[in-house]
């Protein structure tokens, strides 16, 4: 479980890197990476099915492919140069992945609100950076921004994995 958890955090930061290449950078693929993108969410989604069930799984699936939504969004503003457009979208997806975290906390007592918001707060503003170093011509930064991400993105898996274990402890121990 814990391996299957982290592989699509990663995944998410690996699609999420392409996208914002494709889209930055205005490379072919980007479509079809954004919808490598929504695959990654709907997997999510089944993960938690099997913990929480098919009602939570679906409000996962939907929270994360909406944050999705808007990260696409936050490019394409700071690509545009929409200053006004890019203040909106950010200040949307503060509030959502907020929403993102009550809606972990509301269904797993064992998620600690204040460490899954610092984590997420963290993963925005690496993305962010992310974006910004691509569009400054900042490679090495950019490169060395993405190994963080993927480290957070491990740190992140785990803090979602812990909590599982610790909800459902009967389902993890050794027969």
């Amino acid at each position: 479980m814990k391996t299957e958890i982290a592989k699509l955090w990663v995944d998410n930061a690996i699609y999420t890197r392409q996208s914002i290449l494709c889209l930055t950078d205005r490379l072919p693929g980007a479509q079809e990476t954004i919808y490598r993108l929504m695959v990654n969410q709907e997997q999510m989604g089944e993960v938690f099915t099997k913990y929480y069930g098919r009602k939570a799984g679906d409000e996962f699936c939907q929270l994360i492919s909406s944050n999705t939504a808007l990260v696409v969004r936050n490019i394409r503003s700071k690509n545009d140069q929409s200053t006004e457009e890019l203040i909106k979208t950010q200040k949307k997806m503060k509030a959502h992945y907020s929403e993102t975290v009550n809606f972990l906390v509301s269904i797993n007592s064992f998620y600690n609100k204040e460490e899954l918001q610092s984590e997420i707060n963290l993963l925005v503003d690496l993305m962010n950076k992310q974006i910004d170093y691509r569009k400054r011509g900042m490679y090495t930064e950019d490169i060395e921004n993405f190994d963080y991400i993927i480290s957070e993105s491990i740190k992140f898996a785990n803090i979602l994995s812990e909590g599982i274990i610790k909800k459902y402890p009967k389902m993890f121990e050794e027969k």
